[in-house]
């Protein structure tokens, strides 16, 4: 078989057809298979290249379409909740009202109503702002994971989104799907966490009576720092930390977490340990929670 002709250097990973031929591209080399086709229209040089691809099929869609949801989060690089994740093998994209929802193989579609202030360019593609891109995450997410998206995009750490500004997006979205949820999330979300884990713990504790937790507090010893800790109940000297699979793969590490939750004990304080299976189902995790509490003093 001859080797495909190289694409001009000027073409993107992921391009539209009508990209291609105005760059000179001749049609049967749109049909080698070298080419993936991801969607109707879009060609892409490597599959794995989503957000280009997605971007790609927008450009082709035309100015009246755009990313939201599950696309959107991704084209940004949001950090959202694995269960998301499943959802963005789709493209959803949107029209913007009174342009009806697009309806292509692959393309879950929608109908919006979307000011400027909602809408960004990516890479030459419309996609809603990454404050609207939360609000409609409301038709994919629970509460929890609404929060623990919120929590990811307001971290002091990114910088990238205030609470203020979801909140304002909220109230320009109006009645959308999910505004009660979105309205808990919001009293719910902390930007001091910092993994979406925390936030669903802390959620899962908040939601069942417990006093809320300090996120990510500092531990001092007379000044000496001693510790961060995921989660600080201050007032009774419980400390919950949640355990990723590297803490126990990685020697050094366990080796660390031994030698610091010693230094804790040794200040008084009572230690708690969680890990992925209290993310699926927290009520053992909560009860254990509860009871250390009320070992130190708390009434309920």
């Amino acid at each position: 078989m001859r080797r495909a002709r190289p694409l001009p250097a000027s073409m993107a990973p992921s391009f539209t057809v009508a990209e291609a031929r105005a760059a000179g591209v001749e049609p049967g080399r749109l049909k080698r298979r070298d080419l993936a086709t991801p969607f109707h229209g879009v060609r892409s040089t490597a599959a794995s290249v989503r957000t280009g691809e997605l971007c790609a099929l927008l450009r082709g869609l035309g100015p009246r379409f755009v990313a939201f949801g599950p696309t959107a989060a991704l084209i940004h690089g949001m950090q959202v909740p694995d269960a998301l994740t499943v959802q963005t093998r789709t493209a959803h994209i949107a029209g913007i009202r009174p342009t009806r929802a697009p309806r292509s193989a692959g393309v879950s579609g929608a109908s919006l109503t979307l000011g400027d202030l909602d809408l960004v360019t990516v890479d030459g593609a419309t996609v809603t702002s990454r404050a609207r891109t939360w609000v409609d995450l409301a038709r994919f997410l629970d509460v929890p994971r609404l929060v623990a998206a919120a929590d990811a995009l307001c971290s002091p750490r990114t910088g990238i989104c205030s609470l203020s500004e979801l909140r304002s997006a909220l109230v320009r979205a109006g009645r959308v799907i999910g505004v009660s949820d979105l309205r808990v999330a919001l009293d719910l979300a902390n930007p001091s966490a910092e993994s979406i884990a925390e936030s669903l713990i802390r959620v899962a504790l908040v939601t069942s009576g417990l006093p809320e937790p300090v996120a990510n507090a500092t531990i001092r010893d007379h000044g000496r720092f001693v510790a961060r800790v995921d989660l600080l109940f201050e007032r009774y000297g419980v400390i919950l930390e949640y355990e990723g699979l590297h803490h126990a793969t990685d020697p050094r590490q366990w080796r660390r977490d031994l030698t610091r939750i010693g230094e804790l004990q040794r200040l008084g304080f009572l230690v708690e340990r969680a890990h992925a299976d209290d993310l699926r189902d927290p009520r053992a995790l909560i009860a254990r929670i509860r009871a250390h509490l009320r070992r130190r003093g708390w009434t309920g």
